[in-house]
């Protein structure tokens, strides 16, 4: 799981914020959650416990999803060279 060495309490966030900052469905979220390319800060208890985020890190995964789609439409744009 995810943790932060800051001496302060994160702003925790649920499923349907932590999608709606990402711009992805809550599905996509689970996806990712259980491919472990996302990790929680906290789950809460039972079998149905809702997972809670880190809302720095959420916005800090955007964040880097948004560059790199900038990134990858750059490139496309970009004129090729001659061959």
């Amino acid at each position: 799981m995810h943790s932060l060495d800051t001496g302060t309490q994160p702003a925790l966030i649920g499923t349907r914020q932590a999608a709606e900052i990402l711009g992805v469905p809550r599905t996509t979220l689970a996806s990712r959650l259980a491919a472990g390319t996302i990790a929680p800060a906290i789950k809460l208890p039972g079998r149905t416990g809702a997972f809670l985020f880190d809302r720095a890190y959420i916005e800090q995964i955007a964040a880097d999803e948004r560059d790199a789609t900038q990134r990858r439409s750059a490139l496309a744009a970009a004129p090729s060279a001659p061959e």
